[in-house]
């Protein structure tokens, strides 16, 4: 019987050194990129430990939740 597995990768996205406008990006944006691009995403806004800033955390779903079987038929 097959079992789903959690598997988590964190990712730091940080801008271009000296230049922290260079993205021409924010979190806010970010944000709502990922509500558009994936389905239920996570969000939340906390202060980062290391920087003393505020930080976006999120988690999405890369893969659907099913999972295939080894004969190829789908669960």
């Amino acid at each position: 019987m097959p079992t789903e597995r959690n598997i988590r990768t964190n990712f730091a996205l940080y801008p271009p050194q000296g230049n922290g406008g260079g993205w021409r990006a924010t979190a806010e944006s970010l944000e709502r990129a990922l509500r558009e691009a994936f389905p239920e995403p996570t969000e939340d806004y906390r202060i980062s430990g290391i920087h003393s800033v505020p930080v976006l955390d999120f988690e999405i779903e890369l893969a659907p939740r099913r999972m295939a079987r080894r004969d190829g038929v789908d669960d």
